[in-house]
This record gives C-alpha cells, structure tokens and sequence, in this order.
C-alpha cells in the first residue's frame, strides 16, 4: 500500500487519539527506524522524553516492514502482538478501533470529545494535510524532528531552521543530553513532498511547512529561511473553528 495512504489513516488514529487524552494525559510523538526501514515507524508514548514501556504502555504504528499494524507495548516489553489498523479504519468501525486502542493504553475513552489543546490542533492539522494528498501523484510525507535509528538518536538537520542552537549532530548519548536536545526538537516535524517516500533531505532546495505539535505553531520555509509562526489556535478560531483554510495555505506553500 502506498506510504501516503497508510501516513493519512495513522495520523487521523492519532489526531483522534490526541483528541481524547491530550487534554488530560501528556502524549509525546516519536519516529523510529529500526533496521534499514525507511519508512519506519510512528509511536505514540504518554509522560515526557525518554519515557517508554517501562512506565505506561505505548503504540507503536509500523509504516514500513509488518506495513498497516500497530503494536501495544506494555510496560517492561519492547513489543505487543501486531494488529491491523487498515481494515477496521477502511471497512469496519473506527470508533470500536480507538475505543480499543483506548482500553489496550489503560485510558478512560470520554463520553464527549473536550475542547482541542494547541497541541491537538497541530496534530489534527497533519491529518488534514495528510488525508487531502493521500492520492496525490507526488504524495506527501510528515517527518518528524527527531532521528532514533538502531541505537543512535538526535535531531534532523532541517530542525536547525527553526531551532539555530539546536545541537544536530552531537556525539553526546547520555540521557540528560538527548532529553535537552529532544525537549529543544522532538516536538517538530516537516510535512513535505516525498517521490520515494523520503525523508526530508534537501531542506536547503526544498519548501516544506514546520509545525510544532507541542506549542501549536506553524512555519513555512523555503531554502532553509522560515516565515513568522502562525498561531494554529488564534488561526483556527479567527476562521470559524475550521482547518479548511489553514491546509490550503500549506498546500499552497507546497505548490499543491
């Protein structure tokens, strides 16, 4: 299946899933690429950098090798029995799919979805942009700020545009050093066009849109410069709570 279609079904579970608990639980993203995956995978952790398995279960959605599955990861365990997520998006139930997720993470699923934290709106924003080019000749992909591969972890260089001091390519793997550096990046990621289903490894020719989905900020960059942040909130009510003209501005920055 193509990488655009399965990015735009797991970033509506997780748009979904930040639409319940972000609220009340603080959710941190992380793109892994265990192997020589390229298209790696999407976890979702609860708490604060490096925080893992070994205090709250995790999900773990596999966008390259068992492609469409996501994994519960309880505490003390590096995996959890894979399940489908296409099919039970695509053909069954989405709600009975989160509502186990929900109950698979230990998580009360709310009887009434509460109002969007900044952050929640920065991740219901990826979906959006996602879902729109899912089928798109050249697809877009989200890539995330933060490199974990097989052992090494740090910052992208294209985090530099919008984060100058950040230390990209540290020799530092102690644990308060990759927690500063994660805290100053991790929260970033780009949504830019991807023919091979790339990560983002031309930002200095490149135009792609930055958003933070901790602090609820967008940037457009071009060339390694990067416009004013965009207040996602102040945005998304000044415009009659709808992401419609927010997408289109990114997609416009993309010559979509």
């Amino acid at each position: 299946m193509r990488l655009s279609v399965l990015n735009a079904i797991v970033w509506r579970i997780v748009a979904e899933i930040f639409r319940r608990h972000a609220h009340q639980h603080s959710l941190y993203l992380l793109e892994s690429h265990p192997g020589a995956s390229l298209r790696g995978r999407l976890h979702v952790r609860r708490g604060t950098y490096p925080a893992a398995s070994e205090t709250d279960p995790e999900i773990i959605f596999n966008l390259g090798g068992p492609a469409g599955t996501f994994e519960i990861v309880q505490p003390g365990n590096f995996e959890g029995p894979r399940q489908d997520f296409v099919v039970p998006m695509l053909e069954g139930d989405p709600i009975e799919l989160l509502d186990r997720i929900d109950r698979g993470l230990g998580l009360h699923t709310p009887t009434a979805l509460p109002k969007s934290t900044p952050g929640t709106l920065a991740v219901r924003l990826v979906a959006e942009v996602m879902a729109h080019e899912s089928l798109a000749r050249i697809p877009l992909r989200a890539t995330m700020g933060w490199f974990d591969h097989n052992g090494y972890e740090g910052p992208l260089p294209w985090t530099k545009v919008v984060r100058p001091d950040a230390q990209v390519h540290s020799q530092d793997q102690s644990a308060p050093s990759l927690k500063a550096a994660f805290n100053d990046v991790g929260h970033l990621l780009a949504i830019h066009a991807a023919p091979h289903d790339e990560m983002l490894t031309d930002p200095d020719n490149q135009r792609y849109a930055i958003v933070d989905v901790r602090k609820g900020e967008l940037n457009l960059a071009q060339s390694a410069k990067v416009g004013s942040s965009i207040d996602l909130m102040q945005a998304y009510q000044s415009n009659g709570r709808r992401l419609g003209s927010i997408v289109d501005r990114i997609l416009s920055h993309l010559n979509r």
